[in-house]
């Protein structure tokens, strides 16, 4: 796939393997609702290592820290037969939250949706700049809902 304004961005490789799961567990640190399973994170990794209906790309160069990454899977819609892409996870590490890769990695699913010609589904979800976080959303994005979380008491 020819990338366009996205020169930053590039397919995961197998060898990017070890900086993914740094790179995750850093992200479901700081975001997630929920218990990081490295196993399970592997898992979906592997769905685009296995080329089994998962896109992953990333900002780095090949056998250096990853700076950014987003992963992507294909599945169908809960309420179809019809099939979409949904972004699972998109973060840019601390040091590099001043550059442009984050646009750039929007980029580059819209570019996944265009190529495979099925529509893009994604939801912010985090528990930190929450707001910035959807701000730039919705200057990448025409809106189409939103998400909320409840927890429960216990």
């Amino acid at each position: 796939m020819e990338l366009q304004n996205c020169p930053d961005v590039r397919l995961a490789e197998l060898d990017d393997l070890p900086e993914l799961m740094r790179l995750t567990k850093i992200a479901c640190t700081e975001d997630a609702q929920h218990k990081y399973d490295a196993e399970k994170v592997l898992g979906v990794l592997r769905l685009h290592f296995e080329k089994r209906g998962g896109v992953i790309g990333v900002v780095g160069e090949k056998g250096q820290e990853l700076k950014a990454y987003i992963i992507m899977v294909i599945n169908e819609v809960w309420y179809s037969r019809d099939h979409h892409v949904q972004e699972l996870s998109l973060f840019v590490a601390p040091d590099h939250r001043r550059s442009d890769y984050a646009k750039q990695l929007m980029q580059f699913s819209k570019q996944t949706s265009d190529v495979l010609n099925l529509d893009l589904t994604i939801g912010v979800l985090s528990n930190e700049r929450t707001a910035p976080k959807v701000r730039l959303y919705q200057r990448q994005f025409p809106a189409a809902g939103a998400f909320f979380v409840y927890h429960p008491k216990n």
